[in-house]
This record gives C-alpha cells, structure tokens and sequence, in this order.
C-alpha cells in the first residue's frame, strides 16, 4: 500500500452538486479535480440513470473553449441537462447557461450572464433567476486609491464590496431581462416552489452599517408581485431558505442572543397568510464535518412533501435528517457516513460521503417496506476507488471522557501504523468556528502527518457544534473554559495510548483553532512545536479590521475596548505572548478579511523580539479558505510548510 502524500491533491475527486430530475429517474453530480498544470481546479459533469447507474454514467463532453469551472443546474425527466458554464476567448470570458441534450448529444448555449452571476436557478419552464454583485457608487472606478464609507468594506473570499450590493433579477420565459430587488437592496439567498408558483428571497438594505439583518420576500410569479413576508428585527436571517411545499416556506434566524446559538426554524404558510415559528429542535441545519477535502459547496437543505431535508451534525457524526412542520426530526442515515450532499430518487435517496473515513462515495438508500427504515449500497463509480484501495489511510478510533466540570468530552486519536512498541510524535489539532465539529471523516492533512509518522489528537470542545446550543455557548469564556477542555483531551488521550510520545507534542490549528494555538503557547510549555494559522492575537483589533468583527467577535467577549479594556485583553493571546517559549509556524493569506494578517504578524513579531524561534508564511492572492479551496500549488506549499515545520521541531 502506498502512503499518502502531499501531492496526492491532485489525485483526489472532489464530489458535490448533485442534483436529480422531478421523477428521480436521472441524476447528475459534479467531480472537481486539482490540476498541476493549471494550478486551479477543473470541473466536469456525470449524468447516471436511476437503477442502471454504473453502466449510464456519462461525462458531459466538453467543447473547445470551455471553462474550467462548470455547475449543473437543473435536469429534466426526458434527460436534457442545464450547466452554468463559461465560454473563454484568451482575456474574453462570457458567463452562459448550456444546454445538452443527452439523447442526441447537442449542446447548445441557451443564455449569456452580463457579469458572472453568484447564484443562479434554472426551472423547468426556462425561467431563469440570479444574483449577481454591482456597484452602486456614483464615482468611476480609479486604480490610484479606494474610498470606504460602509461597514464592512470588504469581506473574506469577496474582496472590496463597500458601495457594491447583490442585486436579483430573471429572466422569465418570453419576456426582457428584469431587475426584481431594489437597486439599495443586498439579496443573500434565494429559493423557488416546484410549481414554480412563488419565488422567494432573503434581502436587507444597507445605510453605511450593515446590521447583517434580513428580511424574507415572495413573488407571486404569474401575478409579478412581492410582498415582505417576515420583517422582524430581531433576526439575522441567513442562507436557511427553501419552500418544503408549493405554499409553504422554511426559513430560520438567529435572534442573537449569543453567539453559536442554534437558529430558530419558521414556516410561511403562502395560503393562511402566516409565519409559524416551529418548536424549536435545537439543531444547526446544514452541519458538516470538519475535512480539507471538501471543495465547493453543497446545498444541503432540500424542501420536499411538507418535510425540510438536512445534513446535521450530532456529536462528531453528520447524518442526513429530515423534519416536519412541527418541529419532529428524524435521522435516515447510519453512523458511518460523514454525508456531505444528497438527491432523490424513486423509493430513496443518493448521498455523498466521506464513507468510514475514506475519501468521496456514493451510494443508494432504498427504504425498506417493513420498518421504514433505509438499507444502502455503495455505488460501484470510479471516484477515488483506486485511491482509496492502492492508499494507506489510517482510521481514526473516538473515546469519551468526563472533564474537570463533569461534562462528557468525545476525543479523536489518529495513530500512524508503526513498528510494535514504537513512540510516536503527537500533534493537538483545533478546528475552527468555534462551532464546527471533529469526526472521523478523512482529512488529507492528518493523513500526510501520519504517513510521515506522526498521530494526530482532535477533539470538540465546549463551543464546538454538534450537541445543541448550551454546548455551543463559550460567551465570555475563550480561552478558558475551551482551553481547559482542549489540555484535558490530549492528556487523557495520552493516557490512553501509551504509544504517543508525550515529549514530542506539537500543536496545530486554523482561525478559531490559531487563535487557541496562540493561546495555548502564551500558557503552558507543554509542547514543543506549534503551527497557528489564519490566527487570532488581539481583541483591540480583529473586530475593527475584519468582515464579521463588528457584529460577531465583540458578542463573542461581551465587550468592547471602550467600556471595558481589561476584559478584551484578558481574551486576546497578544497579552500573553511574553510568556510563549514554543517555536511557532504562522500562516496566512493577503486577502484573508476574516482573520487579517495583522494577527499573525503582531503574534510573529512578540515571539520573535523575547526571542523564541518563529517563522511567517503569508499566502498571496488566497482567503481564509486557503486549505479547502486555494490554488492548489499553494495548499501543496501550506502542507510542505507544516510537514517540514514539525520535522525539524519534533
């Protein structure tokens, strides 16, 4: 078997998209793969018929001048394919929707963008909607300089967008291109009823500070009328949106009441004129594992026979569930899948999952006639099959403990397989949020480290998702109540497994995870190496330098540096950093406007001027998502970069 490499990026298949025709009988889904040669990833679309799925599966054949980057929108019951797509003449690039006729094998390009839209559904009928982001400045762009005068003024992976908004239209069957939302309106999510009788959308209008409060709007298509159907200030509604019914609308909010609360679920009944809050279930609709190896984004809410459809996170597990008009959930998949997206067919449904800690599968749920319950079958598809049968990908073992506060604790441990007897190095790994969620689906990172011979300890400490929001709750408490859970894992993981060499300790983690690594080194001596990334250092200015510091960071503390300057620096790592002796790797993106370079440099230049060995590595042209979706030679470069930094140090 061969050990995974670094380099290995370019081998994987990255699967999502997957949509399925109105009668469940045709199915499409998207494979993006890593290119050496073009340093970006390439996109290519699978068409398979429901039942004979192997022996259907078919490519969509690309034609000359073809982007790189391709999305499937919609399929019809007779097998007629829409992909949002891009025709590219050297510099010239023109956004389209292409349409392929499978029977026949035509292609045809049935529409063309003006600018590159950032959501985009297509019907059955051919009415099209999107939105895409304009300028609303009365000045001409000018090279020279820029001028800001709305909160944010730019966000992560967006760039610059003060003076710019979301603005909807469509393009109905017969009729000109028309503009729906109001040109001061920001549109944030969108969604339409089978029937195609309604259209909704979530919209907020901005003045100078954005209160990341939205408002939810219908359109009655056939009578070209909106009404705003939910209006209430107290809610930030986000990307929750999706009719489960013809007339009836789901969608949720969060009322802020701290942050990593759980939203609360609605339903518009379209008939009655009524918003329902449903009985509140307590869950995050739409959760996800953490992995490095998820690339593009999933829907993973579907609305279907008066039942909303969503991946959740329970403990380190992702399921997908369903949920009624009452608030009533119910899980329809086993433990072992991490499901990261999903489709539906005749008597079931299709997921895609990182199956038993492997790479992407895909399989058939069928439910059974006699207990309602869904047997499955993994699809005999040749994504990563080869990969995963010719690799050695260590599997990660889960125990559960009770910490100091007598809360039980789920903690993973991923040992390399090594020589009978053997130490091995160890590294702590933090993810991200706080409210994301360890599991054991595969991370490429972890599994370089273990073939390099190093074991990787990760665990879901208070504030983490994946258990309700009381869990979820660490207002007032980073750095304390999360560090305490963090130390006390990893000792009793060593505990555990006597083969982890607890004087080879290193730590590692990413935005909420940096700024624990830069916590962590600012307190205790206990590990010997170190790697914070994308970081936080300092409360006095990540919440006035970044998109989400303004409204999220400050609720984070409970204060803020003018009413109470000790308490932001009792949080920020900064103020500690006299004290941190453990070489440490810093790593960041120039155009990450989630956690901004200014973090890891303040935290780079404390260590290096009380002398312990530090070394910074500053990304050009990527975000905050440089592990997941940067340019592939330089997630190869981040990984090289973190390897090379423990070997030395361990």
């Amino acid at each position: 078997m061969k050990p995974v490499i670094i380099e290995d990026l370019y081998e994987f298949d990255f699967i999502g998209d997957m949509i399925s025709s109105e009668d469940g009988k045709r199915i499409s889904l998207l494979v993006n793969k890593a290119s050496l040669e073009d340093n970006n990833y390439k996109s290519e679309v699978y068409i398979f018929e429901h039942g004979k799925e192997v022996e259907t599966l078919l490519k969509y054949p690309r034609f000359e001048n073809l982007g790189a980057k391709l999305k499937p929108l919609y399929i019809s019951n007779e097998g007629v394919l829409f992909i949002l797509g891009s025709i590219e003449d050297g510099e010239e690039k023109e956004n389209v929707i292409i349409k392929y006729d499978i029977s026949n094998n035509t292609t045809e390009t049935i529409f063309t963008f003006e600018k590159k839209p950032e959501k985009v559904i297509y019907t059955r009928s051919g009415n099209i909607f999107w939105t895409v982001r304009n300028s609303i400045s009365e000045f001409e762009e000018n090279d020279d300089f820029m001028v800001f005068d709305e909160l944010p003024f730019w966000e992560n992976a967006k760039g610059i967008v003060d003076k710019t908004r979301v603005q909807l239209f469509c393009k109905l069957t017969g009729q000109d291109v028309k503009m729906i939302s109001k040109p001061i309106e920001e549109v944030t999510s969108i969604a339409i009823s089978s029937d195609e009788g309604y259209f909704a959308y979530t919209s907020k209008v901005i003045d100078s500070m954005d209160d990341m409060k939205n408002s939810v709007n219908l359109l009655n298509i056939k009578e070209n009328s909106t009404i705003t159907v939910h209006d209430e200030k107290k809610l930030l509604i986000h990307d929750n949106l999706c009719f489960i019914d013809n007339d009836k609308l789901f969608f949720s909010g969060f009322d802020e009441e701290f942050p990593g609360k759980n939203h609360l679920p609605f339903i518009y009944d379209i008939s009655k004129d009524k918003v329902k809050e449903i009985p509140y279930p307590d869950t995050a609709f739409g959760g996800a594992q953490v992995t490095d190896v998820a690339y593009g984004k999933a829907p993973r809410l579907i609305g279907r026979d008066g039942r909303l459809y969503f991946t959740r996170s329970v403990w380190g597990q992702t399921y997908l569930y369903n949920m009624d008009g009452n608030g009533n959930l119910e899980q329809m998949t086993p433990d072992n899948l991490s499901i990261m997206d999903f489709a539906f067919t005749e008597g079931g449904f299709y997921t895609v999952s990182l199956m038993d800690g492997l790479l992407h599968r895909v399989c058939l749920h069928t439910e059974l006639k006699d207990g309602g319950e869904f047997k499955y079958r993994e699809l005999g598809f040749p994504f990563n099959k080869e990969y995963c049968e010719t690799h050695l990908i260590n599997k990660s073992e889960r125990f559960v403990f009770k910490n100091r506060d007598g809360v039980d604790m789920e903690v993973y441990v991923l040992i390399p397989k090594t020589k009978e007897n053997s130490k091995v190095p160890v590294i702590l790994q933090i993810h991200g949020g706080p409210k994301a969620v360890y599991g054991h689906a595969f991370n490429h990172e972890f599994q370089i480290l273990a073939s390099a011979g190093y074991a990787s300890v990760f665990l879901n400490p208070r504030g983490s998702d994946g258990r309700g929001s009381e869990f979820a709750n660490i207002t007032g408490e980073l750095g304390y109540m999360d560090y305490d859970d963090l130390m006390e894992g990893f000792e009793e993981a060593l505990k555990r497994y006597p083969e982890l060499d607890s004087e080879r300790a290193g730590v590692s983690g990413g935005s909420y995870g940096g700024l624990m690594v830069n916590w962590i080194i600012g307190h205790t001596s206990r590990f010997k190496a170190a790697c914070s990334q994308r970081s936080i250092s300092s409360y006095t200015i990540k919440p006035f330098t970044t998109d989400i510091g303004y409204y999220h960071n400050l609720k984070q503390l409970k204060a803020t540096p003018w009413e109470d300057f000790e308490r932001v620096q009792l949080h920020s790592p900064l103020a500690y950093s006299k004290m941190a002796k453990t070489p440490t790797l810093f790593i960041h993106s120039d155009e990450d406007y989630r956690c901004w370079q200014v973090e890891g440099i303040s935290m780079y230049n404390a260590l290096k001027m009380n002398g312990t060995p530090a070394k910074f590595v500053l990304f050009y042209g990527e975000s905050h998502g440089l592990s997941r979706t940067g340019k592939p030679h330089n997630r190869v470069k981040r990984l090289k970069e973190i390897l090379n930094w423990f070997e030395l140090m361990l």
